[in-house]
């Protein structure tokens, strides 16, 4: 399960949901497909997919058993997270970097597997989980070094403290 974006507000009097996108480039999400609600994905809530549709800068989704504006506010500010196989993209997307190794270039062993994947205005960045920690990697040339889509890893070159305990976030 992927997190596409973050539930801001309300559309109509239907309960139509007004998410802001943290993933961009989706076209469409297969109708009747899964969809979780929630602040964390282990502990949200199960939805089916009624209707979904792109506009610029928002998503505009349709949740089954979600049909007031009080039960949308009920859950703003939660994200929604969406099984990438269910999902239609716009372009060629780096999502397909999920659970690919990422392996330390300075001593060939692994950081983790990628977990999830920020679209943002400098840069976008992976997050990359080990069993305990999990850490956010700049996806820029100086750091990444190689993307080996065949064998599923990413080689970085880490920067001074870019792994250092103090910079990872515990899990």
């Amino acid at each position: 399960m992927m997190k596409i974006g973050i539930i801001v507000n309300k559309k109509n009097i239907d309960g139509t949901i007004i998410l802001l996108p943290i993933i961009k480039e989706i076209k469409d999400i297969k109708k009747d497909s899964i969809i979780k609600v929630g602040y964390s994905e282990k502990f949200a809530k199960h939805y089916h997919l009624i209707e979904f549709n792109n506009k610029k800068n928002k998503y505009l989704i349709k949740l089954s058993s979600i049909t007031t504006p009080e039960q949308v506010l009920e859950l703003k500010e939660q994200a929604v997270f969406v099984d990438e196989n269910d999902m239609i993209f716009e372009s060629d997307h780096k999502f397909r970097y999920y659970n690919y190794k990422v392996i330390n270039t300075n001593d060939n062993s692994i950081i983790g597997n990628v977990s999830d994947y920020y679209q943002l205005p400098a840069n976008d960045v992976l997050v990359v989980k080990n069993q305990n920690k999990e850490y956010l990697i700049p996806m820029i040339d100086i750091i990444v070094k190689e993307i080996n889509e065949k064998n599923n890893f990413i080689k970085i070159l880490p920067l001074d403290g870019l792994l250092e305990d103090d910079r990872a976030i515990e899990i």
